[in-house]
């Protein structure tokens, strides 16, 4: 299973090729993160690892499952980082 860190090693990857492309902005999904990753049907580190970059003021939750963590969490992340 990947851990947390395995899950922003990724968001760092994903944050910098979206910058390279002169993106202002990228919206990630938690099931498409945890895809790429091959994790099994555990979302909390998906979920922590996308929580835990969400550091910038115009970071943005656009949905959200009830309890916070699960396969259609969508952050929008401001870039650059």
């Amino acid at each position: 299973m990947p851990s947390t860190q395995d899950f922003r090693n990724e968001l760092d990857e994903i944050f910098t090729q979206a910058t390279n492309l002169g993106l202002c902005s990228v919206g990630i999904r938690s099931r498409d993160l945890h895809n790429k990753l091959n994790g099994n049907n555990e979302f909390t580190n998906c979920c922590n690892a996308m929580h835990s970059r969400k550091v910038k003021p115009k970071d943005e939750i656009i949905d959200s499952p009830r309890k916070g963590q699960g396969r259609n969490l969508i952050i929008q992340y401001e870039l650059p980082r």
